[in-house]
């Protein structure tokens, strides 16, 4: 039930993220094409798309971390075997989670800052700032989560007589 459900959220995110980034490069040539043949003002139209293009990449943080393809020291790493690897791997976990959670906590003060302050972008049509913002607490949050499942993981792999990589 728990892996069903984890595997459903990693879809979604995934599906979400790659739509935002895929639509945010349609909507480049379309401003492109916009502002030279139409000669709308690009103002809006390139915030709007830099601002999908940080919410895809906050959005997949939590997968992209589950799937193994964050920014790791695969070189030193891939050397390593027993309790050397465990202990590296749990470091690794630990300061994801830990930036996963500084990221959530000073995203959820920011856009509270925001709302309170009622802040917008003052473009053609004034759109609040926090709408851009909630992207940051809401990467946060995923990336904490998948980094505390992994470091959940890894703490069950500790337990005497259950650890699976400390043989060596």
């Amino acid at each position: 039930m728990i892996k069903e459900t984890g595997r459903r959220v990693d879809a979604i995110l995934r599906l979400v993220g790659s739509t935002l980034i895929g639509t945010s490069v349609l909507l480049l040539f379309l401003i492109a094409i916009a502002r030279e043949v139409l000669g709308v003002s690009q103002d809006y139209l390139s915030d709007f798309t830099v601002w999908m293009v940080v919410w895809s990449f906050l959005l997949l943080l939590g997968p992209t971390y589950r799937a193994g393809e964050h920014v790791s020291i695969g070189v030193i790493f891939e050397r390593l075997t027993g309790k050397a690897r465990l202990v590296v791997t749990f470091f690794n976990t630990l300061c994801t989670l830990l930036f996963g959670l500084i990221v959530a906590v000073g995203g959820v003060y920011l856009v509270h800052s925001l709302i309170a302050s009622d802040q917008t972008y003052a473009r053609i049509i004034r759109v609040p700032m926090w709408i851009a913002q909630v992207c940051v607490p809401i990467g946060g949050i995923s990336l904490a989560v998948y980094a505390g499942l992994e470091m959940w993981q890894l703490v069950k792999s500790f337990r005497p007589g259950q650890s699976k990589g400390a043989e060596d």
